[in-house]
C-alpha cells in the first residue's frame, strides 16, 4: 500500500441472471471487498475475477468500464465528463479505471456486454507439395505420424492447431481468447502495462494458453516435431519477454525480428518464433506473404532446432 492511502470497504452490487429467467426476477448478489484507496476501483475488480479488465488498458478513453455509486460518489474527472453524459454524471456513474474512492462505497457494475467474438482458425489451401506454411517440404522422409503446431498468436484471440508435416492436413485445433486483454484491447496499452510492471505477466499469460493447447494435442499420442509461433512484432516480443518500451516510442526499435527459439522446459519439441520485417510488420504479415508465395524460399528449418541455408538454393 503506498505511503499516505488508507483500507477502505467497497461493496459491490451485481446480478445474478441465470439460464431461462424470466425479465424481472433476476436476482442482486453483494460482494463486500477491502479497496487500497490509492488504486482505482478497476485494480480491485480485476484482482477479484469480477472482470476480466480494460479495453483501453486504463486510460479512460473508451468509456467501457462504468460502475454506478449508489453511495461515496467522487467529483467526475475531465475525461468522465467527455464520455458521459451530465444525467448519467448525476446518477453517479464513474469509470472503474479512473475512480480512486477514499471512503467507504457502494457501486453497482454497469459494463457495457461485449460481443462476441469468432475465431477464425480454418487454414488457406496450398499445393499438395508444400507444407502448412506455403514453403517447399523439406521433410518427406518423416513418418506420417510426425506432426507439428501452427499458432496465430492474435492481439485478441490465439489459434492453433496441429498439422500432419508431410500432407498439411489439420489433425485438431485449439482455439482461445488472449488473456493479455486484461491489460487492454490494443498493443500500446500492453507495451504501456509490460513498461510498468507488468511484463512477467502479460508472458506468462499467452504461454497459459499455450500450454493449455499442447496439452489437448498430446493426448493423440503422436509425435510432435515443432511448433512455429507467428504474431504482430509487439506480441512475439511479450511472448520472449523483451522489453518493449523501444517498440512504443519513435523511432520504434524492435529487439529482435529475426528467427528465434523458444525455450520451454516443459516441452520436448523446438519452438520457433517467426521472423517479421520492422516494428510494425511482424511475423504474422511474414507467415502470410510465405503462405501466399510471396518470399522467395531460400532458407529452410532442420527440425533438430537448426536453421540452414536449403541446398536447392
Amino acid at each position: 500500500m503506498r505511503s499516505g492511502a488508507k483500507e477502505i470497504k467497497i461493496t459491490i452490487v451485481t446480478s445474478d441472471v441465470k439460464a431461462n429467467m424470466p425479465s424481472g426476477e433476476e436476482k442482486e448478489q453483494i460482494i463486500t471487498m477491502t479497496h487500497d484507496s490509492s488504486m482505482t476501483v478497476m485494480s480491485t475488480l480485476v484482482k477479484s475475477g469480477l472482470i476480466q479488465g480494460s479495453f483501453c488498458g486504463g486510460r479512460g478513453d473508451c468509456g467501457r468500464c462504468r460502475v454506478q455509486f449508489i453511495k461515496g460518489v467522487m467529483i467526475p474527472t475531465m475525461l468522465e465528463r467527455s464520455v458521459m453524459t451530465a444525467e448519467e454524471l448525476r446518477q453517479g456513474y464513474r469509470l472503474a479505471c479512473l475512480a480512486r474512492p477514499k471512503d467507504d462505497c457502494v457501486i453497482r457494475l454497469a459494463f457495457a456486454e461485449e460481443k462476441k467474438i469468432a475465431i477464425l482458425s480454418e487454414m488457406m489451401a496450398v499445393p499438395e507439395n508444400n507444407d502448412q506454411l506455403g514453403q517447399q517440404n523439406i521433410q518427406s522422409n518423416k513418418q506420417k505420424s510426425d506432426v507439428m503446431i501452427a499458432v496465430d498468436l492474435g492481439t485478441t484471440t490465439i489459434a492453433m492447431q496441429l498439422v500432419q508435416i508431410d500432407t498439411g492436413k489439420i489433425l485438431d485445433t485449439y482455439c482461445a481468447m488472449n488473456p493479455q486483454r486484461r491489460y487492454g484491447a490494443d498493443v500500446l496499452s500492453r507495451i504501456r502495462a509490460s513498461c510498468e510492471g507488468q511484463r512477467e505477466e502479460l508472458q506468462r499469460l499467452v504461454l497459459s494458453v499455450l500450454k493449455e493447447g499442447v496439452m489437448q494435442f498430446s493426448k493423440n499420442g503422436r509425435a510432435i516435431l515443432g511448433m512455429c509461433i507467428a504474431g504482430n512484432t509487439t506480441m512475439e516480443h511479450l511472448l520472449m519477454g523483451y522489453d518493449v518500451l523501444s517498440l512504443g516510442c519513435s523511432p520504434f526499435t524492435p529487439v529482435e525480428i529475426g528467427l528465434q527459439e523458444y525455450k520451454e522446459p516443459a516441452w520436448n519439441f523446438k519452438v520457433w518464433i517467426t521472423p517479421g520485417i520492422s516494428a510494425f510488420v511482424g511475423g504474422d504479415i511474414v507467415a502470410g506473404l510465405y503462405a501466399l508465395g510471396l518470399i522467395p524460399d531460400n532458407r529452410g528449418i532442420d527440425y533438430s532446432g537448426q536453421c540452414e541455408d536449403s541446398k536447392e538454393g
